[in-house]
């Protein structure tokens, strides 16, 4: 793994992961606005895509914990 710039302490590869799963969780947070407002088909569609973010938020996080060695790092996401 790279190491950061000098101006950064993490390597590219996991900021791109840090701002892949800032987008996720901002996402899941919008459908569930939508979701309100939301009726049959539409909504049962945002349910399942914002468990499918769910799902990868979760990846992410665990993802993220191996590559900073978050000794500690027990998954309670939810």
């Amino acid at each position: 793994m790279q190491q950061g710039t000098a101006h950064s302490p993490v390597d590219n590869e996991t900021y791109d992961l840090l701002q892949t799963l800032t987008s996720k969780l901002e996402a899941i947070e919008t459908y569930q606005r939508y979701e309100q407002d939301a009726q049959g088909q539409a909504k049962q569609l945002i349910q399942e895509i914002a468990a499918q973010d769910r799902q990868h938020a979760e990846r992410l996080v665990a993802l993220l914990r191996d590559r900073l060695g978050n000794p500690g790092g027990t998954s309670s996401t939810g």
